[in-house]
């Protein structure tokens, strides 16, 4: 859908992004399989695709207050602070979780790289002093949302030890994108 502005020459295109629509979501953390740690994540990370370019969303609680963003750097260990897909379906076992997803065909480089990532624009998450933190950030994972459905997301710490994983979910957003232009209440009429 397109909105053109009052401005002469101006215009804005409305995206999923814009209508807050979401295809996968992960909201039930468990405790990566063999962390020890005390912390406990919490929250929603959303997540859409636009083409094979991944768009997350998050609001997370229960993070490694260590990820603050006076101490992320260049030499941070791999995974640091990180928000990975992984290729496994399952929390449960670390096997099951595999390793990180993205599908070489469409995105030769492995996008979750530290080094690769820093260069395209995606950044470690920076967790405010108690924990807290919300953001966004863009992967070219050369994936769709059908292909990353039911895979593992894994939260790290400042140290690039995984503490969490939740599951890529359909997401629980529902929207009625069948605009009606008239002024009934009939889309039958529209066709």
């Amino acid at each position: 859908m397109l909105f053109r502005s009052s401005e002469p020459k101006m215009f804005a295109v409305s995206s999923a992004f814009t209508l807050g629509y979401h295809d996968l979501e992960a909201n039930t953390f468990l405790k990566y399989p063999g962390y020890e740690g005390t912390k406990k994540v919490t929250g929603l990370v959303d997540m859409y695709s636009i083409g094979t370019t991944q768009i997350f969303e998050y609001k997370l609680d229960g993070l490694d207050a260590d990820c603050k963003q006076t101490r992320i750097h260049p030499r941070l260990p791999d995974n640091a602070c990180g928000l990975h897909i992984h290729e496994g379906t399952t929390c449960r076992s670390e096997s099951g979780i595999g390793g990180k997803y993205w599908v070489d065909t469409h995105a030769p480089v492995n996008p979750w790289d530290a080094t690769v990532a820093s260069a395209f624009g995606y950044a470690p998450f920076y967790a405010k002093h108690d924990g807290k933190e919300w953001g966004d950030f863009a992967v070219k994972t050369g994936a769709t949302s059908p292909d990353i459905a039911g895979k593992a997301l894994i939260v790290y710490d400042a140290t690039g030890t995984a503490i969490a994983c939740a599951l890529m979910e359909q997401s629980s957003d529902t929207y009625d994108y069948n605009y009606d232009s008239d002024d009934d209440d009939d889309d039958d009429d529209d066709k």
